[in-house]
């Protein structure tokens, strides 16, 4: 991304500075195929990076926001999600990359968040698996 930072007062005529069309406004856009759907469980925490889904473009600034994020989940200006998931839902999420001129790019992926399962009291993951009890033992299928 070109600095653009001080190109104000230059005109297409200005010659002097090849930055010229560099530092012309492009929006930025999403870079296919975009964000990845996520599954989850509640109870998980991590992060992960939604900005290299994005090409920012040449405006200044570029900020990060999303709306629909499940509890507990944030995200900063910089595109960097992270979560200490605290109840089970299934969400769209957007993501949108705006600059200070240009217009904004948005990406949507959708976030499902799965109730732990709890078996004799302890929380396991079951990845769709079943658990069934023989013997009174569980045993995961």
């Amino acid at each position: 991304m070109a600095d653009c930072g001080n190109w104000q007062g230059f005109t297409p005529a200005d010659s002097s500075w090849d930055g010229w069309t560099e530092c012309q406004e492009v929006p930025p856009t999403v870079i296919p195929p975009g964000i990845d759907d996520r599954v989850n469980t509640v109870g998980e925490v991590g992060g992960f990076d939604v900005s290299q889904h994005f090409n920012e473009g040449a405006g200044p600034d570029p900020v990060y926001t999303a709306t629909g994020l499940p509890s507990g989940a944030s995200i900063s200006e910089t595109g960097f999600i992270t979560y200490d998931l605290t109840t089970a839902v299934t969400t769209d999420v957007t993501v949108t990359l705006t600059t200070g001129q240009n217009p904004a790019a948005s990406d949507t992926f959708n976030w499902i968040v799965n109730a732990e399962t709890l078996v004799d009291g302890w929380a396991t993951e079951t990845d769709g698996d079943w658990l069934t009890e023989t013997g009174g033992r569980w045993i995961l299928e």
